[in-house]
This record gives structure tokens, C-alpha cells and sequence, in this order.
């Protein structure tokens, strides 16, 4: 996995890999609009949408969501090491990795057990919070620090 993010920006910035047809992704996306709207301006998120037939502007602009869509979502998820949805990288200013989604899920699974049986939209409402409060927690840190 590459750890420089090729985006200018002197703020914290989020590269969310996701589909429209993804319970994880759509769970995770609530979660992630509403941490836009807290964070405004010093949080850029940016869309990328891979493995997907849909129309992904149309889904961003029908959900409301306000992140930045960017094309080539295949070729950025390869560059990325990004294999499955959704994924979510967190780049500082110095353009540094400082969260990888994948690892926060990881964490999950070590540490809550959820019922059998459950749906996977059901289990995604269920890891969704946790992945967004582990985000939080990575934007307040490297906002404290700037």
C-alpha cells in the first residue's frame, strides 16, 4: 500500500472506496456526511467509487452527500492496495497514512462478537458507528496537532 496521498491539502484528508450496492458502504456513508458536517472545511472527503455498474454521481447527489467524487475508482482502489468496499484511508498534511479502514474492521472482529444470523445490511448498522467513532477519534487527533 502506497502512504502518501497524491491530493494537495493542508488539511486532513479521507479517500473513501465504495459502491452503491454495499450495505458496509451505505451504513458507513451516514456516518461519514455527518462527520463533514462537523468537521467542515478541515476534513476534505473524497468519493471513490469502484466495482460498481451504478451511476456514482447520481447515487452522491440523490443521498445528499456532499464528498468530492473522483474518477478511475478502479485504478485509485488498485494504487491503493483497496480490495474490497468499503475501504477508507486517512491522509494527514504531510500526506502520511494515519488510519486504514481495514485495520479498524480487523480490530472490530477481534473485539465484538455480533449474533449469528444476522443480515449484512443488520451487521453493518452494528460495525458502522464504531468504524466512524474510530475516525472521529483519528480527525481530532491530527486536528489537535495542527
Amino acid at each position: 500500500m502506497r502512504s502518501a496521498s497524491p491530493y494537495e491539502h493542508d488539511d486532513p484528508v479521507i479517500l473513501l472506496f465504495w459502491a452503491s450496492w454495499c450495505p458496509y458502504c451505505k451504513a458507513l456513508m451516514l456516518h461519514l456526511q455527518s462527520i463533514q458536517d462537523e468537521y467542515g472545511d478541515s476534513v476534505t472527503i473524497y468519493a471513490i467509487n469502484f466495482r460498481d455498474d451504478g451511476n456514482p454521481l447520481e447515487y452522491l447527489q440523490t443521498q445528499g452527500y456532499g464528498f468530492k467524487p473522483l474518477p478511475n475508482g478502479g485504478t485509485v482502489a488498485d494504487a491503493y492496495g483497496v480490495y474490497a468496499t468499503p475501504g477508507l484511508l486517512i491522509f494527514d498534511s504531510k500526506n502520511q497514512l494515519v488510519l486504514n479502514l481495514y485495520d479498524v474492521m480487523a480490530r472490530y472482529d477481534e473485539e465484538i462478537e455480533l449474533p449469528a444470523g444476522l443480515k449484512h445490511s443488520q451487521r453493518a448498522s452494528r460495525k458502522a458507528p464504531y468504524w466512524a467513532a474510530q475516525i472521529r477519534l483519528a480527525l481530532d487527533k491530527l486536528l489537535a496537532a495542527n
